[in-house]
């Protein structure tokens, strides 16, 4: 071989050994290399994220399904408490209704024995006297003691018991 022959050798080899990275096919190849060592490091990474994000979602699923669960079974007591207070309120409802009724009905019969209380205090029958909230029917008829209770009983009386000291006076 001849000296420029190898001088031309080394240049060549030198040029290729030391210059790859100048070249584009090089800096292609590095560039490539590297984002696949990128994507694998990625892919490594959203797999294990994934894995974790699947394991926490199906907890908080179960959690979320325990608690839907809770909460219908209470919506469900609610309703029921609902519907038995308004059954409730419904016959506190009619309980009232019938206490009013039955309250203007006694008011009625109240007023109308009132009126006739009234009346009885302005109008004393014949042969009858008053002794403080008592009435008294003074017979001059002798008869026997079952003869005058039937007698009293058909004017709406009964005989009387002498009690007291007035009783006796107003004989």
């Amino acid at each position: 071989y001849s000296k420029t022959y190898y001088q031309r050798c080394l240049i060549i080899c030198d040029s290729v050994h030391v210059q790859w990275w100048k070249r584009p096919s090089g800096v292609a190849a590095v560039c490539l290399g590297l984002l696949c060592v990128l994507l694998l490091a990625g892919i490594i990474g959203l797999s294990v994220q994934y894995s974790n994000v699947s394991k926490n979602s199906s907890a908080a699923i179960d959690q979320l399904q325990t608690s839907y669960n809770t909460i219908t079974k209470e919506r469900d007591q609610l309703q029921t408490s609902y519907n038995n207070l308004t059954k409730e309120r419904d016959q506190l409802q009619t309980s009232y209704n019938n206490m009013t009724k039955e309250r203007d009905l006694l008011q009625t019969e109240r007023d109308v024995l009132s009126g006739r209380l009234s009346n009885l205090k302005k109008t004393c029958p014949e042969g009858w006297q008053k002794l403080e909230s008592s009435w008294y029917f003074l017979s001059t008829e002798t008869k026997t003691w079952e003869k005058s209770r039937q007698d009293c009983l058909e004017r709406g009386a009964d005989l009387v018991i002498i009690k007291s000291d007035k009783e006796k006076v107003s004989e």
